[in-house]
């Protein structure tokens, strides 16, 4: 498979992102309204428990900025119900539950705080 083409100031962010977060970043330029969206991986603290979280990002050429995590968890546990009472929407059932949570810049800090950085070098903003 072939990997994909992006725009110069796309690349330099995307490899900006790569550098700061040392996670690999993908993004699809077919969703939203913006140049794309991506994801990383990140932990989530809600309500004391930690999560592991896929969150979704949407990058412009003014801002980055967080959208939703997508969190899997078993059904029926302890963690699924902190994850429901933190305000977690369950959007697959099964024996693992898919949730997306929509969240706010500050569970992410740090890892704006890179974004944020890669951002300015490349759209100046």
């Amino acid at each position: 498979m072939t990997e994909p083409r992006y725009g110069d100031d796309l690349e330099r962010f995307r490899a900006g992102v790569e550098e700061k977060t040392g996670q690999e970043i993908h993004p699809d330029t077919e969703v939203g309204d913006h140049i794309c969206w991506f994801f990383l991986n990140i932990p989530l603290e809600l309500n004391g428990e930690t999560f592991d979280a896929e969150v979704d990002f949407d990058l412009s050429e003014a801002e980055v900025h967080p959208m939703y995590a997508e969190i899997y968890v078993e059904s029926g546990t302890d963690r699924e119900k902190i994850l429901s009472e933190a305000g977690g929407t369950r959007i697959e059932s099964g024996d693992v539950a898919l949730y997306e949570y929509y969240l706010d810049e500050g569970k992410v800090e740090g890892m704006m705080a890179n974004l944020r950085d890669a951002h300015t070098e490349v759209y100046g903003k």
